[in-house]
């Protein structure tokens, strides 16, 4: 082994170790080192770093820090041209547990990486600086099941792709911020009484399931909810125009239905009609029209009632006829 001093030149000066140089100065004073080396003691200078120690800390408090890329865009900026770049890996060595967070080249996805020893994905918030004090609030599990509320499965080997459990009545909301809706909702889940409703909140209008009778769909129906009341006149002439019908969907032939037609009830009940926005077709609320048909099998029983009254003052008098 030779090491040797390589003459310097008007820029740079170096140490050589066989012919090679091992460490450069430029005239600037700026030292560069190929290989790596190691230092026993403390290395100091009179120059400037735009990074602060504190005890064992360092820091960095303007800039940005850029990791595999020379122009960072922002605070940590991973650079990479490989798959899954921009890895960020925890490795806890005690328990041979590894983590992290990354992205797919392929789809520009977003990757979390679950421990290695127990590979579920868990989501939550911590309660003190150091991030030791973690409470978990939502997971996926090694099967890609989303639970939020708990830690496994209602059932055991069941197929609930998503499962949410609260101590205070889960719900869903469903928002929609577009002029055109008003900034509209939907709620749907799970109140204090075992009800599971689906409602454009805050009305009180919509459906509900009670869990002693899941076979049927309730509605909010209750009189002190409405207002200006008024008799269903005609009731048969109306039901008379409408044709009872059976066909099948255009889109779907080998499935034969019993109709009505929308257009013949938008005619005698528009109220049950509406306008499929999305489709630009009518659409129609089946159960809407029962109110017709009620009416109509009142008006059959005062035609009834009336033939009756008429018959029996017939028979009345064709008894009468018949004693003299």
């Amino acid at each position: 082994m030779t090491v040797s001093v390589k003459a310097p030149t008007s820029t740079t000066g170096s140490i050589q170790l066989n012919g090679s140089d091992v460490l450069t100065i430029d005239s600037s004073g700026n030292l560069t080192a190929p290989y790596n080396f190691s230092v026993t003691g403390t290395i100091s200078g009179t120059g400037s770093s735009q990074w602060t120690t504190t005890g064992s800390d360092i820091y960095y408090n303007t800039g940005n820090v850029g990791i595999g890329t020379s122009s960072p865009a922002t605070k940590i900026d991973f650079g990479s041209s490989v798959a899954n770049v921009g890895q960020i890996i925890n490795t806890y060595t005690s328990g041979n547990y590894r983590a992290g967070i990354g992205m797919d080249s392929a789809t520009a996805a977003v990757r979390i990486y679950a421990p290695t020893v127990d590979p579920v994905a868990t989501f939550g918030h911590v309660s003190n600086s150091d991030g030791s004090t973690f409470t978990e609030r939502m997971r996926i599990d090694t099967s890609g099941n989303l639970l939020i509320g708990t830690t496994s499965q209602l059932q055991s080997g069941s197929n609930h792709s998503i499962h949410i459990k609260s101590s205070n009545y889960p719900q869903i909301t469903y928002q929609n911020t577009i002029a055109a809706t008003g900034g509209s909702y939907w709620v749907s889940g799970q109140s204090s009484n075992d009800y599971w409703y689906l409602l454009p909140a805050p009305q009180n209008k919509g459906v509900y399931l009670t869990y002693t009778s899941t076979t049927g769909w309730s509605a909010f129906s209750d009189e002190t909810l409405k207002e200006n009341l008024v008799p269903i006149e005609n009731a048969l002439d109306k039901i008379n125009t409408l044709r009872t019908v059976t066909g099948n969907y255009i889109e779907d032939p080998d499935n034969p239905h019993v109709f009505l037609i929308a257009q013949d009830v938008q005619a005698i009940l528009p109220e049950a009609v509406h306008m499929n926005l999305d489709h630009n077709v009518l659409g129609m609320n089946y159960n809407e029209i029962i109110p017709l048909l009620t009416a109509g099998i009142k008006e059959l029983k005062a035609e009834n009632d009336t033939l009756k009254s008429q018959l029996s003052a017939l028979e009345s008098r064709i008894q009468a006829l018949e004693a003299k």
